[in-house]
C-alpha cells in the first residue's frame, strides 16, 4: 500500500484501539496526539535506526572521553533536606522543579561515600549527528560504557562547579515525571542554578548546542 493511499481500515483501526487501551490512553489524549505534527514526530522516532549490536564499551574507555572532568563525592549527605542545605549555605539557587525531582520518592541517595568521576559530552563525541533525539543519546552513551547519573549527583555537582564555566549542560539522568535536571546560568542575575529541563524524547536537539553530563565507570 503506498503512502497516498492510506487508508484506515477496520482491522487497523481495531489495532489501534487496543493499542490505546492497553498503553492507558484516554480519548482527550488520542484528539492531543492528532494535532499538528504530533504523528509526524512519532513517525521520525520509529525510523531512527537502532544502535549497533556491538559493544563499544571495551575499546572506548581508553578514549579522552573518558578521562574525567570533575569528580564529585556523593552519599555525603543523609537526606535531601541534608542536600539542600548544603546548597543553600553555599547560597546557590534551585529552581522548585528542580527540588521537586530530588524529592521525587523514586530518588534514593547514595548511602556510603563514593567518588564518582563525571563525564562532559556532547552530540558529536556520541558520534551523532546534526539532531538527536534525547533517549538516543541515553542509549549511545550506555552502548559507549558511560552511565547515568542519579539527581543526587547533580546537587552534589553543583557544590563544587566552577562559576566561571557557563555552559549548559543537561545531566544525562533517567527522567522523572519527564523532567530532568541542568545547569542553567541565569543571565540577568549571572547565578548558576540547579535547574530542570522537561524532556521531549520525540525532539530533535542540536549535537552541538548542549553539554551532557555522565558517569565514567
Amino acid at each position: 500500500m503506498k503512502n497516498d493511499e492510506f487508508i484506515l481500515t477496520q482491522g487497523l483501526g481495531q489495532q489501534l484501539e487496543f493499542a490505546f487501551r492497553r498503553n492507558g490512553w484516554d480519548a482527550g489524549q488520542v484528539h492531543k496526539l492528532c494535532e499538528g505534527d504530533r504523528l509526524g514526530l512519532i513517525r521520525q522516532f520509529m525510523l531512527q535506526p537502532n544502535e549497533p549490536p556491538s559493544d563499544l564499551s571495551g575499546t572506548l574507555k581508553r578514549n579522552p572521553l573518558f578521562v574525567p572532568w570533575k569528580t564529585i563525592t556523593i552519599g555525603r549527605r543523609k537526606s535531601v533536606d541534608d542536600l539542600l542545605q548544603a546548597l543553600k549555605q553555599e547560597a546557590y539557587p534551585v529552581w522548585p522543579s528542580a527540588e521537586a525531582i530530588l524529592r521525587h520518592p523514586d530518588v534514593i541517595l547514595a548511602t556510603e561515600e563514593t567518588r564518582v568521576n563525571l563525564a562532559l559530552l556532547n552530540g558529536r563525541d556520541l558520534g551523532l549527528d546534526e539532531h538527536l533525539h534525547y533517549s538516543i543519546m541515553r542509549r549511545r552513551m550506555i552502548r559507549m560504557g558511560f552511565k547515568l547519573c542519579t539527581p543526587e549527583m547533580a546537587a552534589e555537582l553543583r557544590l563544587v562547579w566552577d562559576d566561571q564555566e557557563e555552559i549548559r549542560t543537561v545531566v544525562a539522568m533517567e527522567p522523572i515525571d519527564g523532567d530532568v535536571l541542568d545547569m542553567n546560568l541565569d543571565n540577568d542575575k549571572g547565578e548558576l542554578e540547579l535547574a530542570s529541563s522537561h524532556v521531549n524524547e520525540l525532539a530533535g536537539y542540536s549535537a552541538d548546542c548542549l553539554q551532557y553530563i555522565c558517569v565514567i565507570p
